[in-house]
């Protein structure tokens, strides 16, 4: 048993002392009948949101979704990313396409997904990784760089 379930929304602590929102999309528990399935992993939604500890759950957009990504879910329900209630999943969340399964699928770790939503929020250089265009490859098909992100100097 995960900490997790599907349409768990969860934070993701910011370097502002803030948080970003993701949501569950399909549990380690809920996982579909396939082999390719990371072990262990979420497959999750990241949005743009930026909250407080005590931000109430809402439904999330379409507009708001800026990445999808399997995550470890370990972290997912801990003191770190806690869960703070559950919502219905957007529409695109029921769309298989938007899962792509290959047999080298690796969840993301936590502190990448961190820097990712950091570097969202302009709290973290876009291009901070060894590779510039790192984070432009998490962004969902469609998604542009948020306006927020700052290259570094």
């Amino acid at each position: 048993m995960t900490a997790c379930q599907q349409a768990d929304i969860f934070l993701v602590p910011l370097l502002d002392g803030a948080f970003g929102l993701g949501q569950v999309i399909i549990a380690p528990d809920d996982r579909r009948d396939t082999p390719y399935w990371p072990t262990g992993a979420a497959f999750c939604l990241l949005t743009a949101r930026h909250v407080t500890r005590s931000a109430a759950t809402v439904p999330v957009s379409q507009r708001d979704i800026i990445s999808r990504q399997f995550i470890d879910a370990g972290v997912i329900g801990t003191d770190i990313w806690p869960v703070i209630g559950f919502e219905q999943l957007p529409p695109v969340a029921a769309d298989p396409d938007q899962i792509a399964l290959r047999h080298d699928v690796t969840p993301i770790d936590a502190p990448i997904i961190e820097a990712f939503l950091n570097a969202c929020h302009g709290l973290f250089p876009w291009d901070g990784f060894p590779d510039p265009a790192f984070f432009d490859a998490m962004l969902a098909a469609g998604v542009d760089r948020p306006a927020r992100a700052t290259l570094a100097k």
